[in-house]
């Protein structure tokens, strides 16, 4: 039994990570945006920047097409900030990744549903 606390603790623990750097998005992402002016005030390659700094990858591996999983992580935090947060269209940001809007909305919908997922297990 002990190894399945430590196990549930490592996980709360990386969950938390992972809302800590939602949260770090999220302002970076206001500081930016001003809502007196076009909605898409803050750019899909500002955006792009960020979250790959933040997580460490670089912006043309989530541009590219591996399908690591730290890479899909990182590509579909991006999708989630840029449709969600920002409201960029899927397609434009199927543009932007070069990607059909479908598999945009297929990313966004496994973000969502992990986050909520994830967030509730805290």
């Amino acid at each position: 039994m002990p190894h399945i606390e430590l196990a549930l603790n490592e996980l709360k623990s990386e969950l938390l990570s992972q809302s800590s750097k939602i949260d770090q998005i999220l302002s970076l992402l206001s500081q930016e945006k001003d809502p007196h002016t076009n909605p898409h005030s803050l750019s899909l390659n500002s955006l792009l920047v960020k979250v790959s700094n933040l997580l460490k990858v670089s912006p043309e591996e989530i541009l590219g097409k591996s399908r690591d999983e730290s890479l899909l992580s990182a590509r579909s935090l991006f999708v989630f900030f840029a449709h969600d947060k920002l409201g960029f269209s899927y397609k434009e940001i199927g543009s932007f990744l070069n990607r059909d809007h479908s598999s945009i909305i297929s990313l966004f919908e496994k973000f969502s549903g992990r986050l909520k997922t994830d967030l509730s297990a805290v």
